[in-house]
């Protein structure tokens, strides 16, 4: 899991320094500002669907059925990861769209 998120660090570290390269247009903070709404609409469905396997592991406790609460352990792990990879694309989204604007303002 931890190659997967330094990989996905790594991908925006070149994205970041690639963005600052040309020259910034009003277009692009509209882009970014969309690409932000996404990301936060995935994290934000993401922790929905953590919350209801929470919900799931839980019944399966109470019910004493431990197969199928590994399973919605494995579930959870998986909700997290991916909602921690939908942050740092955030993270990076929001990072170029700061650049953007420092470059529209240099332009």
């Amino acid at each position: 899991m931890k190659k997967l998120t330094l990989m996905t660090a790594a991908v925006a570290g070149v994205l970041m320094i690639s963005a600052q390269v040309y020259a910034a247009t009003s277009d692009d903070i509209q882009s970014d500002n969309a690409a932000i709404s996404k990301d936060s609409a995935a994290i934000s469905k993401d922790k929905s669907v953590t919350r209801h396997n929470r919900a799931a592991k839980a019944a399966d406790k109470a019910n004493d059925n431990y197969g199928k609460q590994a399973l919605d352990s494995t579930k959870i792990g998986a909700n997290q990861l991916t909602t921690s990879e939908k942050k740092t694309e955030k993270s990076v989204d929001t990072g170029i769209k700061q650049d953007d604007k420092q470059n529209l303002n240099n332009n």
